[in-house]
């Protein structure tokens, strides 16, 4: 308490006397108080590129005031959350001599302010990937960060989907054949933001980015390109709990070469022609996550929980020239979009049981068009969900696909892919998931270690997927199992996995085994 008010060098001593029956005993506290220290000047030292009033703007401290520890320690840590010093270290000038004035120095270390990082992996979901980024984190010298990255990832595991996987071959193989639609092969993620730092202190330290992303997906159901521009704001309280909230605009086109990407859901249960539609919109998305993980990449206790919630609106547009029509525009859209994802982690002696409950569902508003765009939708199945189907491949419980009459049960029917073969027969080759609007997930594994690097998995997956809200009736679960062997990596464990499914449709061609690898954990 005296050092947190100025008195550093203040001295406290005991006197204890005793009883002559040694029953009772008189405690002294003794007091040295010294002189209350005054800070003189603050310097600062070592900040070849960084401002110095960036600097001071993080110090609890000022000329004329008292030296007081606690602020000096909180001063360090200010400055330390700019991200670009090493090393930071506050103190005072000559501090083992006694005196009521004394100067203060901030001696700080830059880093390098030029980053190059690649990555590399390959998984059944994405194939082979590779990225390249470079950062500059003291951008003019304010500690701002600028990020350029470029991922590219090529679909090659076409076999192990099955029907909806020889669909996604011969999209791809009109790609690798026409010399304009070749680059429409590979996936990519081209990424340019700045993030800023605050330049006073404010409460819950807000974070402020600008992000430009532009996508190329090729998923079992549709291919698109989509360009994207967030300007986001970031608060933190503590160390666990973040606010992001992020206002974006985006333009999204649907490259449809098959079948797979031309047919959506018909409510009236009827097959429609409707082609997946282009659109462009606004939307604001705010996710507040809580993260007490005791390890980011190989969590053994603690828990993460995040909470997202999304309002959009926008319009489809056929073609370019709509787009930048002023004069011309499509049907509306407008929709709610919340989801929420809990995952804990207890430690059971040497093993680890990961336990996750994940949810979310989409509220269409008054507007044009009744369906959510495309890519706006669940999938469900796969490595990161449900694992025993495939990828994103699960059809939603009151969807279904049709065979001439449309079967009872089924609140919304789609025709199936049918290809023709050489002798000009029609059949059926794929059953491409549209995704939905409602889904449940809970997913659990026990994570028995073998060796130091390897470790057994053992899991058992439930949910299921619905494209209108589900009612009691069609709460029906889909169940997933099956083990694997995990090896532990820097950047999360290296996964080989067998999912079963225990009660596949063959009828909407699942089937029972499912082998899976990647790198990272739920």
């Amino acid at each position: 308490q005296y050092r947190n008010k100025g008195y550093i060098y203040a001295k406290v001593f005991t006197d204890i006397q005793f009883s002559a029956q040694r029953t009772l005993a008189d405690l002294t506290f003794l007091i040295e108080e010294g002189p209350q220290v005054q800070l003189e000047r603050i310097l600062i030292r070592g900040n070849d590129y960084t401002s110095e009033a960036l600097i001071r703007s993080r110090l609890q401290l000022e000329p004329g005031a008292p030296y007081q520890l606690d602020k000096a320690l909180e001063s360090q840590r200010s400055i330390a959350s700019l991200g670009v010093f090493s090393s930071i270290n506050l103190r005072l000038i000559d501090e083992e001599i006694p005196s009521e004035r004394k100067d203060l120095i901030a001696e700080v270390r830059e880093q390098s302010r030029h980053r190059i990082e690649t990555v590399g992996g390959v998984s059944t979901e994405d194939g082979p990937r590779l990225g390249l980024s470079y950062s500059h984190i003291n951008l003019f010298g304010a500690a701002s960060t600028f990020t350029s990255a470029v991922k590219l990832n090529r679909q090659t595991f076409f076999g192990l989907y099955g029907p909806q996987g020889e669909s996604l071959r011969e999209r791809y193989k009109t790609y690798i054949t026409t010399k304009d639609q070749l680059t429409k092969a590979l996936e990519r993620e081209l990424r340019v933001g700045i993030r800023s730092p605050q330049f006073i202190t404010l409460p819950l330290s807000p974070l402020l980015r600008l992000d430009f992303t532009n996508l190329r997906d090729n998923k079992m159901s549709y291919s698109l390109d989509s360009t994207t521009a967030t300007f986001g704001v970031e608060l933190f309280a503590g160390n666990h709990l973040k606010l992001a909230v992020d206002p974006q605009a985006n333009i999204t086109i649907f490259d449809c070469t098959d079948d797979t990407c031309k047919e959506d859901f018909a409510k009236d249960r009827q097959p429609t022609n409707k082609e997946i539609r282009n659109h462009e919109g606004l939307k604001l998305a705010t996710t507040l996550t809580y993260d007490r993980r005791d390890n980011r990449f190989n969590p053994r206790n603690g828990f993460i929980l995040s909470l997202n919630a999304q309002y959009a609106e926008g319009s489809d547009f056929e073609n370019t020239d709509q787009l930048l029509s002023s004069s011309q525009s499509g049907p509306s859209y407008s929709f709610t979009k919340f989801e929420t994802r809990a995952t804990g982690y207890i430690p059971i002696s040497r093993a680890v049981l990961a336990v996750a409950l994940w949810g979310g569902g989409i509220l269409m508003e008054k507007g044009e068009l009744e369906e959510t765009p495309l890519d706006e939708r669940f999938f469900v199945g796969g490595r990161s969900s449900l694992r025993g189907f495939h990828e994103e491949s699960l059809i939603p419980q009151d969807v279904c696909y049709e065979r001439g009459s449309p079967p009872p049960g089924c609140r919304s029917t789609i025709p199936a892919v049918t290809t023709e073969d050489s002798n000009g027969n029609r059949r059926i080759s794929a059953f491409p998931s549209r995704g939905g609007n409602f889904y449940l997930l809970a997913k659990t594994e026990l994570r028995i270690p073998i060796t130091k690097i390897m470790s057994l998995d053992v899991f058992l997956d439930a949910g299921n997927l619905w494209m209108f809200r589900p009612s009691l009736d069609s709460l029906a679960l889909r169940f997933g199992t099956g083990l694997g062997l995990s090896f532990a990596t820097p950047v999360g464990p290296l996964s080989f996995s067998l999912g079963l499914n225990p009660a596949w449709k063959a009828k909407n061609l699942e089937s029972p085994v499912k082998f899976y690898f990647s790198i990272g954990q739920f």
